[in-house]
């Protein structure tokens, strides 16, 4: 400790024991007043204030004292206090070095990657850097999966999840109830006698839904040669990408095409035999599902794409879509190319571009523009169907697919509910010399509102 730490402390200590004998004194005036002093009970909460603030000050030089003197272990919360700006770069490596050292086997400190960083940036920042407080989820999260920078990477990825609620499951299953529809309101007589009428019964307008987590993997594989040290900083963020592209896109797939029938020829994404059972698509029921196969389902043959199929889903959703700005058009990018030449009856282009919307007008993430207000969002996850399949595919093969499409859907309709967020784990094969790494996610989307909440375009030549 320093000397000025030292006089600080000594400085504090002595004043919380003088608050403390002041506090005592006036609650010995207020217990023997006879009236309630309002002076003396603004004097009181005003040193009680004043000797929490004391306390804290005194932990605070103590664990300071103690971080100077305390290894630094990775795996538990950091004992370090200082308010130092971390660098952009330090939030970017910090998830390299936890998979390098899963990875290697080695601890943290001993990476060529962090002492090269430590140069840097200084030890003390780094080793912040990497306090599981940093971390989304803590010690769970930080030992076996990503800093919190990878998980934004994750949604800017998939276009979907940033713009419809997401929440996190408490267990799994889980079964919830969600408000659907508004409650009925009477007009009901004034109480005049004790034979006044009761008021009408409405129902509560809420629907019991449930969510069951379904896991989706990632395998990457990487040899033994990665224990050379030099060569891990080029090859981890490689890894990582891999990771996370892979589970970025596939979850934005199960959304817009997942359904859970592994029956033969029971499938949308299968329609003419029995899916494999380690499809994606059997993750969970998402939007074509709802549409192909629930009961009054909302599709649109479109073929030839034109502004009047727009208000069509946006009729078919009725009072889903009276709320422009959350009644989105997922799209793929060669469908939004045709809506950028749609024209109304006045041959003027209906799409608006951002650079077109006045300031302070809402924009959704990942949005390029407007139709008729509708925000429109393009992801290249969109699956090509089978031309004359209703939406269908006859064997998800995403190389053959021609028909592009859309999905008008309601966002406050669509619930993604995590179970798990991004893990990775790393095991050796000694035979082989080889290290898989596997990143894994368990979630599951319901649509509460159920199939009047999403429509679908198909066929768009």
């Amino acid at each position: 400790m320093t000397d000025e730490q030292s006089k600080k402390l000594e400085e504090l200590t002595k004043l919380q024991a003088d608050t403390k004998a002041e506090i005592e004194k006036v609650k010995a005036i207020k217990d023997g007043a006879k009236v309630p002093d309002p002076i003396q009970d603004e004097k009181l909460q005003k040193m009680i204030n004043d000797q929490v603030a004391h306390q804290i000050d005194i932990q605070e030089i103590k664990r300071q004292e103690a971080a100077e003197n305390q290894e630094f272990d990775f795996f538990q919360t950091s004992p370090f206090g200082e308010d130092e700006k971390l660098t952009e770069e330090i939030a970017s490596k910090r998830a390299d070095l936890v998979i390098a050292s899963a990875v290697l086997g080695k601890p943290i400190h001993q990476l060529k990657m962090f002492k090269d960083m430590a140069g840097k940036v200084g030890a003390r920042a780094l080793r912040k850097a990497m306090d599981t407080a940093e971390a989304i989820n803590g010690a769970d999260w930080f030992q076996t999966g990503f800093a919190n920078t990878v998980i934004e990477m994750v949604t800017a990825g998939n276009v979907i999840l940033p713009n419809i609620p997401t929440f996190t499951l408490p267990h799994n299953p889980y079964k919830s109830a969600v408000q659907v529809n508004n409650v009925v309101v009477y007009n009901m007589p004034e109480a005049t006698s004790d034979a006044s009428s009761t008021y009408t019964a409405s129902d509560a307008g809420t629907s019991a839904v449930t969510w069951t987590a379904s896991k989706l993997a990632a395998l990457v594989y990487s040899s033994e040669e990665l224990e050379e040290d030099a060569i891990i900083a080029s090859t981890i963020a490689e890894i990582r990408n891999a990771i996370i592209n892979g589970l970025s896109e596939t979850a934005a797939k199960a959304i817009m095409r997942g359904d859970e029938a592994t029956g033969a020829s029971a499938n949308i994404n299968n329609a003419s035999s029995t899916p494999d059972s380690n499809s994606y698509y059997l993750a969970m029921d998402g939007m074509a599902k709802l549409c192909i196969d629930g009961d009054g389902g909302l599709t649109r043959d479109i073929a030839t794409l034109t502004a009047e199929d727009i208000t069509g889903t946006a009729t078919l959703l009725g009072k889903y879509a009276r709320k422009p700005i959350d009644a989105p058009i997922l799209v793929d990018r060669s469908t939004y190319y045709k809506m950028m030449l749609m024209v109304d009856a006045n041959s003027n282009l209906v799409v608006t571009t951002l650079e077109k919307f006045g300031p302070g007008a809402p924009v959704l993430s990942g949005q390029l523009g407007a139709v008729f207000g509708f925000p429109i969002l393009v992801t290249d996850n969109f699956v090509l169907t089978d031309n004359g399949s209703g939406g269908e595919i006859a064997d998800l093969n995403e190389a053959v697919g021609t028909k592009g499409g859309y999905f008008h859907f309601y966002r406050p309709g669509a619930r993604w509910g995590w179970a798990r967020n991004i893990t990775i784990e790393t095991e050796k094969n000694i035979k082989t010399g080889q290290y898989a790494i596997v990143g894994t996610l368990r979630a599951d989307i319901q649509f509460p509102h159920g199939t009047a909440s999403v429509a679908m375009g198909y066929d768009v030549d």
